[in-house]
């Protein structure tokens, strides 16, 4: 094996000095001038690069790459001249060794120790986290390495690259939708003020998912003793820290970030002091947190998708309520339903979601249909599967399972309701006191009944009218304060 980094102490009198297998110089105790020596000193350095370059060229990067930095350490000055080769045999020797995380940290930490002020090797490094999915060093890396060359164009793209991989677009949609933003401050306020009046005069407030951490710096705003924020992306998790810090009332209310997934979090043991174990953390204040310190009063959560449950908010909130929430705490949203709408949509219909019929023969036996067209009146079945709507439990099989749905923006579609009457309710689901017999009836295969309306003139002149499902739309309510609603309801007449 080659040793990469172990730099050895030089004597420049009275030894052989080498880097790798090519000698350096010889240097005699006398008879030799000050000048002579510097001479052949830069002589054998010139020697040592060009075998350097020529190991590399020849697709050796890793002992390359330790004559390099064997030169380095010999002479430094060498290192803004030659920082870009060394960053290549670097990238080559990582790559050579399967862009394994341990491995390159390795290479990286020992080439850093001889380039400390190298942007293009923060920029490398940075790229290397990236394509790891290990986003945070990424992130620290490119930061690194404009701090180092404030106009280096490969940091800012690679720092922009990173920012939009952690903030997709819905995360904007969602942050300027004002409307959903102060349904969630109101229903946050009236828990923390039902809570206190309760009794609970130091709330401990648990934000699953907390993404940009808008819901935490809510709760924080409303009068929270304690905020911790469950975020399983680590970018999003330094992301929520940062702004965190930059907000007064947060440090007040000690906002801190978990990077983890909310299974992973535990409460501190009661008895001798114990605590669990110990988690990555991401601090809004100086402070941090370990784990909950304690069970949380106020559980906040958006853990949906398009369909409600694709993001497993079900899962999640029965194991908060049984593992981290206290006895009496209060759950936000506590309520959701979702509706189903058959249409009609011929512009949808080469997108649908069913295998085609080659795919489909040999799971499904048989070929079937992927377009249904039915009688206008007529009684119709139609089977859900969330992950997505198919129109009969034999098709259950022939979902695609990479892509269960999409969301499409229905304004944009000509598209008419199949169903005579009001949407569908396919669940109604009690979140602040699920069970596990309501999770598994949302992930399951069940009838969903509906009747078929006719179009206009149809039935007038006596002919059937035949109506094309091309789709099954769905929407979602949830329910953030069922008190608020028991208010507006009677409030409503």
């Amino acid at each position: 094996s080659i040793p990469i980094f172990g730099a050895q102490s030089v004597s420049w009198r009275g030894e052989l000095c080498t880097l790798g297998p090519y000698p350096m110089m010889s240097c005699s105790d006398e008879g030799s001038s000050l000048e002579e020596e510097e001479e052949d000193q830069g002589a054998e350095i010139v020697a040592a690069l060009s075998n350097a370059r020529r190991s590399f060229s020849s697709g050796h990067s890793r002992p390359a790459l330790v004559q390099f930095l064997r030169l380095i350490a010999i002479e430094p000055n060498l290192a803004p001249l030659i920082d870009e080769e060394v960053v290549a045999a670097l990238e080559a020797s990582v790559s050579a060794l399967g862009n394994d995380p341990a491995s390159g940290s390795i290479l990286f930490n020992g080439t850093s120790r001889a380039l400390p002020f190298s942007a293009h090797l923060a920029v490398a490094e940075g790229s290397f986290w990236h394509r790891a999915s290990r986003h945070s060093e990424a992130m620290r890396c490119f930061e690194r390495a404009l701090d180092l060359d404030p106009s280096s164009a490969a940091a800012q793209e690679g720092l922009e690259n990173l920012r939009s991989f952690a903030a997709e677009r819905w995360h904007f949609r969602m942050l300027n939708d004002r409307a959903r933003n102060a349904a969630y401050d109101t229903a946050i306020i009236r828990a923390l003020h039902a809570l206190r009046e309760a009794g609970c005069h130091e709330p401990l407030v648990l934000d699953i998912g907390s993404g940009t951490g808008i819901l935490s710096l809510m709760a924080a705003r409303a009068g929270a003793a304690q905020v911790v924020g469950v975020e399983a992306s680590g970018l999003l998790c330094d992301l929520a820290g940062s702004i965190a810090a930059r907000h007064d009332f947060a440090a007040g209310a000690r906002v801190s970030y978990v990077n983890a997934h909310s299974s992973a979090v535990t409460v501190a043991a009661q008895d001798a002091g114990q605590v669990g174990p110990r988690l990555p953390t991401r601090d809004g204040d100086t402070g941090g947190s370990q784990s909950l310190p304690r069970r949380a009063d106020l559980v906040v959560t958006e853990l949906v998708d398009s369909g409600l449950v694709g993001e497993h908010i079900l899962k999640v909130l029965r194991h908060a309520r049984s593992q981290l929430l206290a006895p009496g705490g209060r759950v936000i949203p506590d309520t959701a339903q979702l509706f189903a709408v058959p249409i009609e949509a011929p512009e949808l219909r080469p997108r649908q979601r069913i295998l085609d019929d080659v795919e489909a023969a040999g799971a499904a036996g048989a070929e079937v249909p992927a377009v249904f067209s039915v009688d206008a009146g007529s009684s119709s079945g139609c089977s859900r599967l969330l992950h997505g709507l198919v129109l009969d439990e034999s098709l259950a099989s022939r979902v695609k399972a990479d892509e269960p749905y999409t969301c499409e923006p229905l304004a944009y579609y000509p598209h008419s309701s199949l169903l005579e009457y009001e949407p569908l309710l396919a669940l109604d689901l009690d979140l602040a006191r699920l069970t596990a017999a309501q999770d598994q009836a949302a992930t399951e295969v069940s009838a969903l009944r509906f009747t078929v309306g006719g179009a206009a003139g149809g039935a007038a002149s006596g002919t059937a009218t035949v109506r094309t499902i091309d789709a099954v739309a769905v929407h979602f309510r949830l329910g953030l304060d069922r008190e608020l609603d028991r208010e507006l309801d009677r409030g409503s007449g």
